[in-house]
Parts: structure tokens; C-alpha cells; sequence
């Protein structure tokens, strides 16, 4: 496995990021814990940036967790337990002040978004190609997330709300949905429901075997613009 392919997959698996493939071989995924409030660090969330970009800050507040990006780029992630992962219904709230500009999600650069939610599944091998599988298991490797799909729930700007489109990083492994756009309020917590199961099956065509992490991330690294957003009460149930 080439160290371009790696970087290429270590790097999508954040679902972001603005530059080409000639520029891979000088940039790494890098774990990096200075944006990251020990609160969070506590919860079990631990950070994956870029080494030579100014990563996004993450901290835990009464209101929830802030996300503050600035011209930066970076995700943080949990695993989760057996409690959380052995049901079907994920909810949570989420609030954005301030957003950057951005044309599209579906293509790579100029891709920006103030806030985005991943569920990474276990991997299912009946269903991933051999290519697939390789790509999933070197994400794994080298970024220390799990090998397996992956569906990331996004507050855009100007691409339409309720679409599944692949991933234009991980194609093969990574299904995105815009859920909040341009046209939803700033400034007002918004509540989110999604059926994790329904949403995997109608994303991949089949059903999954259960989620393993969840991850949240915010980019402007393309804009060099900032943005504000909250997440708070994240709750897996089966009801």
C-alpha cells in the first residue's frame, strides 16, 4: 500500500480537506490533543487533525460541546460501549451561530461545513469489496478509528437536505446526508432523530451490523473563514 494511498484515506476518513493528490505525500493524519478540552478528553473523545493545519477546537460547556473553527480542520471521536452501541435510534441537538461559505459537499474542496455528525458501523465483509475492505482496514491502521462504513450527517450551506450521496473521499465506505442547510435559523438549537439502522440500509443497500463510533467535525480550512456551532445531548435508544 502506497504512503499516497494511505494519506488519501487517513485524510478522507474526516471527510474533508481541500487539496489534491500531488500534495498528499507532504501532509499526515496526526493525533493531536492541545484543541481538545480535557473535559472532553475525559468523556473518552480524543482528536484527529492535520499536521499542518491549524486544527478546530472542541470543549465541553453547560450548553454542550463547542465546536470553533478558524481557517482550521479537525474531528474528534469516541468509541462507543455495548449500551450505546445495541440500539437503533440516535438523537441529538445542534446549534450553529456562524457558518462558512461553501458550493458543495459532493466534491472535494470547497467543501466547508460549520458542523458535522459520523456513525462509524463495523465493517461488513459479505457486502465490501476487496478494494473496499483495504481502504476500510488502512483507515483503521493509521488513524486508530474503526475499519467499516460510515454515514456522516452534515449542517451545509447550499446543497439540498434528505439525499444520500456518497462521500467524495471514501466512495466506497462513506454515505453523507445534508440534514440542516442555508435555509435553517442560526442561533437556535434544532433537534435530530435519525434511525440508524433505516438510514444504513438506505444508504448501502443493506443492514448493518451495529454502530462502533460516533465522531463529530468541523472544517474551514478551504474558506479560511470561521464558524460557531453546539452539539448537546447525544442519545442513543431503541425507542
Amino acid at each position: 500500500m502506497s504512503l499516497r494511498v494511505f494519506l488519501s484515506t487517513a485524510v478522507a476518513l474526516a471527510g474533508q480537506a481541500s487539496w489534491g493528490e500531488d500534495a498528499l505525500d507532504q501532509r499526515a493524519a496526526t493525533i493531536n490533543s492541545q484543541p481538545l478540552s480535557s473535559e472532553l478528553t475525559d468523556e473518552g473523545w480524543q482528536l484527529l487533525g492535520l499536521n499542518d493545519v491549524p486544527a478546530t477546537e472542541f470543549g465541553r460547556t453547560a450548553e454542550g460541546i463547542r465546536v470553533a473553527a478558524n481557517a482550521s480542520n479537525a474531528l474528534i471521536y469516541r468509541e462507543l460501549g455495548d449500551q450505546e452501541a445495541n440500539n437503533r435510534y440516535l438523537r441529538w441537538s445542534w446549534r450553529v451561530d456562524s457558518q462558512p461559505n461553501s458550493q458543495t459537499l459532493r466534491k472535494v474542496g470547497n467543501d466547508d461545513r460549520a458542523i458535522a455528525l459520523y456513525v462509524a458501523f463495523e465493517i461488513n465483509q459479505r457486502h465490501l469489496s476487496l478494494w473496499g475492505r483495504i481502504r476500510s482496514s488502512v483507515v483503521a491502521l493509521f488513524s486508530g478509528l474503526p475499519k467499516g462504513q460510515i454515514l456522516t450527517y452534515v449542517w451545509g450551506k447550499d446543497d439540498p437536505t434528505n439525499d444520500w450521496f456518497p462521500n467524495p473521499y471514501i466512495r466506497r465506505i462513506g454515505r453523507m446526508k445534508v440534514l440542516r442547510n442555508a435555509m435553517s435559523p442560526l442561533n437556535e438549537w434544532l433537534p435530530e432523530e435519525i434511525d440508524l439502522t433505516s438510514d444504513f440500509k438506505e444508504a448501502f443497500g443493506y443492514e448493518p451490523i451495529r454502530p462502533v463510533y460516533i465522531a463529530l467535525s468541523a472544517d474551514t480550512e478551504d474558506s479560511g473563514e470561521s464558524s460557531l456551532s453546539w452539539v448537546s445531548d447525544i442519545v442513543f435508544s431503541n425507542e
